[in-house]
């Protein structure tokens, strides 16, 4: 009897441990979340990111030369992530929830030390007139408690510094000055708030490592060689708003689509001169904006380009200008 009752209990302890695994097994599988993905800090400081979701089994991967900018580990139980920042630059890091196979990338800026010896504002304090530190490599004026009031940007501001490669510009910026980073050669990043509403002429020209620009919705105007030989960019972001396009606007860029908003009227010559990968221009709007009879063409042939339009306005294209007419040939209908 006594052996019998110790197989009984036996059984009953693995029929209760496979029914908790059983039940385990079927616990619902959490989402992945952090409490920002997006951090500016100090060089030699650090802080702490919560985990505000997940399944408490993470793994963390970063390039190996990310790890000389700054070092992310896990702390607090699996809780939360703790960046250790070490130089001055930008990294991604890469956060896996093991179980839900989710990532979430960690976008982080080390910035350079700023003092107000840097720069120069106007007298009502709301204009930055001038940089000094030519050494500056990262910047977000928005932890820089003089810069967070400016709203403009004087003309050429940053113009030949060959220091910085990476910019957040003030929340409450409205407008960005003329050739304010031409010639910016390392410039890699910038943040343009949604506050800014007009941006000078070669704002960004010869940025040669500048690869992708967000444009503000409240901008009206992309003005002369705005890119001009910005030779890295590859991505522009044109919200609905914009109704006009100056002269050399994307020329001598690697940029291999633009989509223009419904709201573009008017064109001005040799946007996109020298565009030599670009394959595929396309119009949201009904309505042919008024183009040059340069406008929209190449000094290259190869790759071959074409010209989409709205459904059923190929035609209204063509016979609104002789010059849509030269580019008959070029025009498809989006499906």
């Amino acid at each position: 009897m006594k052996k019998i009752s110790i197989i009984t209990i036996f059984l009953l302890m693995v029929s209760l441990f496979s029914q908790c695994k059983k039940e385990d097994e079927q616990a619902p599988i959490k989402d992945f979340t952090l409490a920002k993905t997006t951090l500016s800090l100090a060089k030699e400081t650090q802080e702490r990111i919560s985990i505000t979701s997940g399944n408490g089994n993470y793994t963390i991967s970063q390039p190996e030369n990310g790890k000389l900018i700054a070092e992310v580990s896990l702390v607090n139980n699996n809780t939360e992530l703790l960046v250790k920042s070490i130089a001055e630059g930008s990294i991604s890091v890469e956060i896996t929830d093991v179980l839900s196979k989710k990532s979430v990338k960690l976008e982080i800026l080390v910035l350079s030390k700023v003092t107000a010896q840097d720069y120069e504002l106007s007298e009502d304090k709301k204009t930055l007139t001038k940089w000094k530190n030519t050494t500056t490599k990262a910047l977000n004026m928005n932890t820089i408690e003089e810069l967070k009031g400016v709203t403009s940007i004087a003309n050429e501001l940053f113009s030949g510094n060959e220091a910085i490669e990476y910019i957040i510009l003030p929340n409450g910026l409205t407008s960005v000055g003329e050739q304010v980073f031409i010639d910016c050669i390392n410039l890699k990043k910038i943040t343009i708030p949604k506050t800014v509403t007009q941006i000078g002429r070669g704002a960004f020209g010869s940025c040669k490592k500048l690869e992708k620009v967000t444009i503000p919705k409240g901008i009206t105007e992309i003005p002369d060689t705005v890119f001009y030989e910005c030779t890295s960019l590859t991505e522009i972001i044109l919200p609905e708003g914009i109704k006009t396009i100056g002269y050399n606007a994307f020329s001598l860029t690697p940029i291999k689509e633009i989509i223009f908003p419904e709201s573009i009227t008017q064109f001005d010559t040799a946007v996109v001169e020298w565009c030599e990968k670009l394959e595929k221009i396309v119009f949201k709007g009904a309505t042919p904006p008024v183009i040059q009879y340069d406008s929209l063409k190449r000094k290259v042939e190869e790759p071959p380009l074409k010209i989409y339009v709205p459904k059923g306005k190929k035609q209204a294209y063509i016979d609104s200008s002789e010059e849509w007419k030269e580019l008959e040939s070029l025009i498809e209908e989006s499906k």
